[in-house]
């Protein structure tokens, strides 16, 4: 927030002056408090003088002491005070004063029909009056208000600045110049210089935003109403007066000013406190311990550190890390296939053993069951039919020869088969390892991705400008592909390690 109280205190005495003004009633301009009536009075004279018509009234023209004449070597001048009751109610604005009508160089008809007016209603001499309309050739609002306040010490010095010489050199330039066709500033040397090089020695000094100073040896700083008489009202003059508030406010540790360009905002601060602070007048965000926009939810030291890993993220290291994973999923993928490959013939190894097995202890059970070995040559002889008179190799009665010794035997008298025992061969894992997989971090069950809202495996990526952004590798990328929308303006942390793994 801002406090104006503490604005104000920052300002000078003579910018809080101007802030009380009021409406003339006759032309309608807004002028000071302490102008007011010698301005009225000069408005109905010239109203009664341009319309050629019988003088305003006595009631009309506010009380003001008769003029006196004084000679230029006594100068004196008196303050004259007035009610404003029958103007309206005072008011206080926070408006600059309108300026009034321009002061023509010294010598031309209306500087002088300036004179006399101011004459007819005040006390002061001409000599004096037309010192200060000489050198507030800005406009005639200063004029009046300083004449109000014309003292014995403030005439003579109008008086030493406006004492006629011949002509004079400026100093900047080295040209020419008549007296009133230059500029005295108000330092102890009433030093003079042509108005053409006082306007560029303040734009320069206002390019660099400093002070504008006299151009001679004694450096005096030139207040902001010598500066409006030589640049007149305008935008440069709006300028300076904003650079000078600046610079009254730079020097209050409560008040900062806000850091986006062109804006004119100010904040109130509390020393010692990170806050977010939002401008009042372009509505940004920025920290109010170091003043970095967008506002960041980490320490002030550890910004420019992400920053630059960040931007060095997008230049260059994201590239790396996509194509360094890609590498490195291609080549898992290959030796997964070609691991797949063995492990299947290996499976099938496995299986081929173990079948033919198996079948071999179904022919001993059968054999153990059903055949006999042949007293004569121990071949196994299974008998199908017939009777117990048997022809090793052959059936009885000749026929079906086989591989036999050929004797005859009784089948009830032959020994029987006894089968082979043998162990069932055991499943033998490959010896070859599978590849070893691409890991990734896991982040943990609690932490999704604001943009797919799946959990992190990867890197993943904290926005230090926004209270809790995540995001995986794979929106990260939408986001770099402008497929996921968020500020470009913000800066991410990459956290390559789990939380519980720092």
């Amino acid at each position: 927030g801002f406090c104006l109280n503490r604005f104000f205190s920052a300002l000078s005495p003579f910018l809080l002056t101007r802030l009380m003004t009021d409406v003339c009633p006759v032309c309608n301009e807004t002028r000071s408090l302490a102008e007011m009536t010698l301005h009225i009075n000069i408005c109905l004279d010239k109203q009664a003088t341009d319309a050629t018509v019988v003088a305003p009234s006595r009631s009309s023209v506010a009380t003001i002491p008769a003029p006196v004449s004084r000679s230029p070597a006594q100068p004196k001048s008196t303050t004259t005070t007035t009610s404003l009751a029958s103007f309206g109610q005072n008011h206080i604005t926070n408006k600059n004063t309108t300026s009034g009508p321009r002061i023509q160089p010294c010598g031309t008809d209306e500087i002088e029909e300036h004179v006399r007016r101011i004459c007819k209603f005040t006390a002061v001499g001409p000599e004096i009056v037309t010192a200060v309309l000489r050198n507030f050739s800005g406009n005639m609002s200063d004029a009046e208000t300083e004449i109000l306040t014309l003292t014995d010490s403030k005439s003579a010095m109008w008086l030493s600045k406006d004492r006629p010489l011949p002509k004079q050199d400026c100093p900047i330039c080295m040209s020419e110049f008549s007296v009133p066709d230059m500029y005295t500033l108000d330092c102890p040397a009433a030093h003079r210089a042509c108005r053409g090089c006082l306007q560029h020695l303040i734009g320069v000094a206002m390019k660099d935003h400093s002070a504008p100073t006299c151009p001679q040896q004694c450096k005096y700083p030139l207040t902001e109403r010598e500066v409006g008489h030589i640049l007149g009202e305008g935008p440069e003059f709006e300028q300076f007066k904003q650079q000078q508030l600046q610079r009254a406010l730079q020097g209050n540790e409560l008040i900062k000013g806000c850091p986006t360009p062109e804006c004119q905002g100010w904040t109130e601060i509390l020393p010692g406190r990170k806050d977010k602070v939002t401008c009042s007048s372009c509505k940004g965000e920025y920290c109010s311990q170091c003043q970095r926009q967008p506002y960041h939810y980490c320490a002030c030291d550890q910004v420019d550190n992400f920053t630059k890993e960040w931007y060095a993220w997008i230049r260059r290291d994201r590239q790396q890390y996509y194509s360094t994973l890609r590498r490195a999923e291609r080549a898992y993928s290959q030796d997964m296939k070609q691991y797949q490959a063995k492990l299947a013939k290996h499976n099938e190894d496995q299986q081929r053993h173990i079948q033919a097995f198996d079948e071999k202890m179904g022919d001993e059970d059968y054999k153990a069951k059903n055949c006999r070995l042949c007293p004569h040559c121990n071949k196994v002889i299974d008998r199908t039919t017939g009777c117990d008179s048997m022809v090793c190799g052959q059936d009885t009665y000749g026929g079906n020869v086989q591989n036999g010794c050929g004797k005859k035997f009784n089948w009830a008298e032959a020994q029987r088969y006894v089968p082979e025992q043998g162990q069932k061969p055991q499943w033998k894992q490959m010896a070859e390892r599978e590849p070893d997989q691409i890991l990734k971090v896991h982040h943990g069950d609690y932490l999704v991705c604001d943009g797919c809202q799946n959990e992190i495996n990867g890197l993943r990526f904290n926005c230090l400008h926004c209270p809790s952004f995540d995001l995986c590798e794979t929106c990260e990328c939408a986001m770099f592909n402008q497929q996921l929308q968020h500020p470009a303006a913000h800066v991410f942390q990459i956290h390559h390690t789990a939380p519980n793994q720092r």
